[in-house]
């Protein structure tokens, strides 16, 4: 998820704000401290991203 974050040159506080999601899940999914749910797949369907890559 961070890679693909950061390759849009967003902030975790951002990418939170733009799927309705705290800046805490963002960072707890990319330190891999959370287990992805289905807001995960609304949010790669919004970034056109495979929630695998995410």
């Amino acid at each position: 998820m961070r890679k693909y974050r950061k390759a849009r040159a967003m902030a975790q506080t951002q990418l939170a704000e733009a799927c309705g999601l705290t800046d805490s899940a963002i960072r707890n999914y990319e330190l891999c401290n959370r287990t992805p749910t289905t807001s995960i797949f609304l949010l790669s369907r919004r970034r056109s991203a495979c929630p695998k890559r995410l």
